[in-house]
């Protein structure tokens, strides 16, 4: 079966998620739980494989509608993390960008890699304007990502996302094409 891929580097391809790849995402996002659940708000909500699937199933039609899209990251060709565009707004030419890792992968370039290749994407093939990526003010790791690839703080959106009954600030951070 054909499946939408992209190659960021011989070891990390982003591949756009499909029904089959449920199970597989169910027991990262589970063996990941503890690690995922203090930024992700979702986490909790996801207690089976059939939670993995309605997502994927959600995502897929985002694609279909060129609204936005899932992709599974693999590295050495194991699901390591999703990264994707949330409401692409085409007539605004801007996106939302969102990503997550499970732990064991981090520290190897995987995330950085997999953001700048789905900036460069976003910004030639669908010709967008702006890129956001927004992250809680405590999740230092995350906001790393977007610091590393040249996107500017632009400032803090305050209290804008409750997670686990936490009240969370996010740094929103932008990118424009020019």
């Amino acid at each position: 079966m054909y499946r939408f891929s992209m190659a960021v580097s011989p070891e990390i391809k982003l591949s756009l998620l499909q029904i089959q790849d449920s199970a597989a995402l169910f027991a990262l996002v589970d063996a990941n739980r503890d690690h995922l659940r203090q930024w992700l708000p979702w986490v909790d909500a996801n207690e089976t494989e059939k939670s993995s699937e309605e997502f994927i199933q959600f995502v897929l039609g985002q694609f279909s509608r060129n609204a936005g899209f899932g992709a599974g990251i693999f590295y050495n060709n194991k699901l390591c993390g999703i990264a994707g565009f949330h409401n692409i707004n085409h007539s605004n030419k801007m996106a939302i960008m969102g990503y997550w890792l499970a732990k064991d992968f981090e520290g190897k370039g995987i995330m950085s890699q997999s953001v700048s290749y789905l900036t460069a994407y976003a910004f030639k093939t669908w010709n967008l304007n702006r890129l956001e990526i927004r992250c809680a003010t405590d999740n230092i790791k995350s906001q790393a990502i977007p610091e590393r690839l040249g996107f500017t703080c632009e400032g803090i959106s305050r209290q804008c996302e409750i997670v686990n009954g936490r009240v969370l600030d996010h740094k929103v951070y932008a990118k424009l094409r020019g």
